[in-house]
């Protein structure tokens, strides 16, 4: 915390002590957000404690390292300085109800789809896109999160990033779950009635032009020609990408068939509050870390949050203002068990009639 004193040891190789000079250590501070410290001598021990004072709130790195006639060797340590400790909690809590809230919003529609034992009106090029785009985004946040590839990576441009990183363990573990609810609904559509519906050749075409760039990249990476850092944030950005268009197949379907039957909002309502909550757990922790690097680190995270948003609403004015009356009409006929593709008929028939 900000008004927190911490000390911090440093450890190093014995080898670097001299028999008759003690090693020297010197420190530096990047940024500015806690005191300089000063040099000091190793102890016999070839550790060194050093007193880590806040000035601001933000993050730091703090490297100690030895250069001397018996090699050289340094430590790093990564200080986080938060203005309060109850917003960190809320941010905390913002971000498991989020996760939960995200995960969650898969499954109205895999039950649903049980329920049916159709997925007519389910969209293939949305679940087509969903799938990929959540397979890359798993991707780019496992590395991020349990590799080291920000800290080993030579480019100034991603240097900021090995800061601190923007990812969290609910950003891993909801990718993750995300990825395997697609894949199971891909399942169902392979198990249950589809009636014509297949994925467009406009899709395949996009899919493909996504796999062949990877794929380059990747080579590209291997080789030495582009740094890794660079081959996660594309990943990154092919999946913000596949968000601001995958759910336009839906919605157009849905304005085609004048009905969202088949499509759950169950779906939308969770994946609203999602989207309303991860941006406020960004804005939390860039407030308590007097840093908008945490926001800005991770654009695809805000992307979804936005992107998702924006067709939230459009969701749900298809579902409850522009066709609901024929929701209500389905509802009324399958009172009376009337089939579903009579009901088809008899909408076509009151349409053309108005």
């Amino acid at each position: 915390l900000l008004d927190e004193i911490r000390n911090v040891t440093f450890y190093f190789d014995k080898s670097l002590q001299s028999a008759t000079t003690p090693a020297l250590v010197n420190f530096v501070v990047y940024p500015g957000v806690v005191e300089p410290i000063q040099a000091a001598y190793l102890t016999e021990n070839s550790h060194i404690t050093v007193r880590i004072k806040p000035i601001s709130a933000g993050h730091a790195t703090i490297t100690a390292y030895i250069v001397n006639s018996s090699g050289r060797e340094q430590k790093t340590v990564h200080v986080e300085i938060l203005r309060s400790r109850i917003i960190q909690t809320i941010s905390t809590t913002v971000g498991w109800i989020y996760f939960a809230a995200w995960s969650v919003s898969f499954y109205p529609q895999i039950v649903q789809n049980c329920l049916r034992k159709s997925v007519i009106g389910l969209n293939f090029d949305f679940l087509a896109l969903n799938l990929v785009g959540f397979s890359l985004y798993s991707i780019f946040n496992i590395c991020l999160f349990w590799t080291n590839v920000l800290q080993d990576e030579p480019y100034g441009y991603y240097h900021h990033l090995d800061i601190v990183k923007p990812v969290q363990a609910n950003d891993v573990l909801f990718s993750v779950h995300a990825a395997v609810a697609c894949l199971i609904t891909v399942c169902q559509c392979m198990m249950y009635d589809r009636g014509d519906q297949r994925m467009s050749s406009t899709c395949a075409r996009a899919l493909m032009t996504i796999f062949l760039f990877l794929s380059v990249s990747t080579i590209s990476a291997c080789m030495g020609l582009l740094p890794w850092t660079r081959v996660l944030y594309f990943c990154s950005y092919i999946k913000l990408i596949i968000t601001l268009f995958k759910y336009v197949p839906q919605a157009f379907m849905n304005y085609r068939r004048q009905s969202t039957e088949g499509w759950s909002i169950g779906n939308i309502m969770l994946d609203f509050t999602g989207g309303t909550l991860s941006i406020l757990q960004m804005v939390l922790i860039s407030y308590n870390q007097a840093g908008w690097d945490r926001m800005f680190g991770n654009i695809t995270k805000l992307g979804l949050g936005i992107i998702s948003i924006a067709f939230d609403m459009i969701f749900f004015v298809q579902h409850y203002v522009l066709y609901n009356d024929n929701l209500q009409r389905r509802d009324r006929l399958a009172y009376k068990k009337v089939p579903i593709r009579d009901f088809v008929e008899i909408t076509d028939l009151t349409n053309n009639g108005e």
